[in-house]
């Protein structure tokens, strides 16, 4: 490494610290402790999360109609084979699987091309490290969202979610999402904090990973299994947790 590299490296990080430094002490101390957890033991802890307050809230943002500019569709993964290439971030292997999954996706086009997509499970989904994440009856895990570049900042989200709640209305009302994040991804963490408080993401419980001789060992958490949101690897059959799995 050159000395410009190396001055450079420390500039940044020195900027990175300096910018954590509006988190406050406790949390600055505890992105490093967890950091070396992972860095050194292969420990990984992420926080479930569900969708908080009415779904409503978000329903009334969204545009009344999407213009014929962009028609979107619900469509199953097997839809978009013909459409699988690199410049749509899309492969055979992972439409394959999503299918097998049951997942559905939510498609935006332009002038018969794809522009935006995202994807929906409604019962797994995959996770890190091998492992997938069970999603409980009632509720749903979005991933894999797409806009090409050309198309970004024009509300095309906005309409993706318009024909998410409209399906979901008439297909037995609208679904809470869930979701995990990193235990000390504080940037993410602290934007719920400007949300109202009836819309703000309930906390479920943790999820553990300890990634170990090559081997991956995971624990869920007792609220987490309550919820009945819990991790299982690859293939596992889904198993009851109590009460709603």
């Amino acid at each position: 490494m050159t000395t410009i590299e190396t001055v450079v490296k420390i500039r940044r990080s020195t900027d990175a610290f300096k910018e954590r430094l509006h988190w406050g002490w406790r949390r600055l101390i505890a992105f490093y402790f967890f950091t070396l957890l992972e860095r050194w033991l292969g420990l990984h802890v992420y926080r479930l999360w569900v969708g908080g307050g009415m779904v409503t809230t978000w329903h009334e943002q969204l545009p009344k109609k999407v213009p014929d500019e962009y028609p979107t569709r619900r469509l199953e993964p097997q839809d978009l084979i013909p459409y699988a290439c690199e410049e749509n971030k899309l492969t055979l292997a992972f439409l394959t699987d999503a299918q097998a999954r049951g997942d559905s996706a939510t498609v935006v086009f332009h002038e018969d091309s794809i522009v935006s997509y995202a994807f929906r499970s409604d019962s797994r989904t995959p996770f890190e490290h091998g492992l997938e994440l069970l999603i409980p009856p009632g509720f749903s895990y979005g991933y894999n969202a797409w806009t090409h570049p050309d198309h970004r900042r024009r509300g095309l989200t906005k309409y993706r979610s318009k024909v998410d709640w409209d399906y979901q209305r008439v297909n037995g009302g609208p679904r809470r999402g869930v979701w995990y994040i990193k235990f000390h991804n504080y940037p993410s963490l602290l934007t719920d904090v400007y949300e109202p408080p009836h819309q703000r993401p309930i906390y479920v419980g943790l999820l553990f990973v300890l990634k170990i001789f090559k081997r991956t060992v995971y624990f869920n958490s007792r609220h987490v299994k309550w919820f009945g949101s819990v991790l299982v690897r690859c293939g596992e059959p889904a198993y009851r947790t109590y009460p709603y799995t």
